[in-house]
């Protein structure tokens, strides 16, 4: 009696592992799915896919259009300052010399500003050679293309700018160093792109061709601390793009003190990209 007590206990035991490894798989499966479903929301939410966007760094980041803007106050800046990006192993010395380009947060093909109040005044800059290695770059337009780059000849500075109202305080945002760049082909995707300049009509681009690639760096200015790279892995590819004549006044206020400007045309469009070293 003991003996079939046993057996019928054993033959039970083997039951319920089934039943409970037939619920494991359940489970694991049923969660599979639901894992594939949340990621598939995420994606319809966002209006992007993986292979639209590289990752969420260049999601969350603005485009900028530049526009030619001559400073019609105020002589040259002539500021030394020391410069140190990725590229580089100690800081080097450049003079920011004069405003050249306003760049405006722009909406690219209705997908949005992430930050309206952040803007850039763009410095030209007098420095030794300091040609870095090509890079690989990737964004919307293009993934793991080799650029060429040259010297540094533009200083990214965040800024303020209105048309109307006195500019405030600049916002927070990275410092960037733009090298002149060479790119295989150009972008030969039609683009809307519109700021707060096109006076709400969209410009739309045809082609778009590398001219500089920006870096973020820190900045050391006299008597002032040591600037922080903000965020690390935003670069910007700037593409030349068809000109939009307009005739605007604009005020601007970066650290180095406020301007006033005139707007003449868009030349440039900035596009958020990441980097690797070729």
């Amino acid at each position: 009696m003991l003996k079939v007590h046993l057996h019928h206990l054993a033959i039970l035991g083997g039951l319920l592992a089934c039943a409970c490894s037939a619920e494991n798989t359940a489970n694991a499966s049923r969660t599979a799915t639901d894992t594939a479903t949340t990621s598939t929301m995420a994606t319809a939410s966002t209006g992007t896919t993986k292979s639209d966007v590289p990752n969420d760094t260049l999601a969350r980041a603005d485009h900028f259009k530049f526009w030619r803007a001559n400073a019609h106050s105020g002589p040259p800046l002539g500021m030394t300052v020391f410069l140190k990006g990725q590229f580089d192993k100690q800081p080097w010395k450049a003079t920011v010399d004069q405003i050249q380009y306003v760049g405006n947060p722009a909406d690219k093909k209705n997908e949005g500003i992430p930050d309206l109040k952040l803007h850039y005044v763009v410095y030209t800059i007098k420095t030794e050679s300091q040609t870095p290695p090509p890079v690989l770059v990737t964004n919307q337009f293009v993934t793991r293309e080799r650029w060429q780059l040259h010297d540094p000849k533009w200083l990214l500075v965040p800024a303020d700018v209105q048309q109307v109202d006195m500019p405030g305080i600049p916002p927070k945002g990275n410092h960037y160093v733009c090298y002149a760049a060479t790119a295989p082909t150009p972008v030969t995707q039609q683009v809307s792109v519109v700021d707060a300049f096109d006076q709400n009509k969209p410009e739309v681009l045809q082609s778009l061709e590398a001219r500089y690639f920006c870096v973020p760096v820190e900045k050391t200015r006299p008597n002032h601390d040591t600037e922080r790279i903000v965020d690390a892995e935003t670069h910007l590819a700037v593409y030349a793009i068809e000109n939009r004549k307009h005739r605007i006044p604009a005020r601007s206020n970066d650290q180095f003190g406020p301007r006033n400007l005139d707007v003449d045309h868009s030349e440039f469009l900035a596009v958020p990209s990441l980097k690797h070293i070729d």
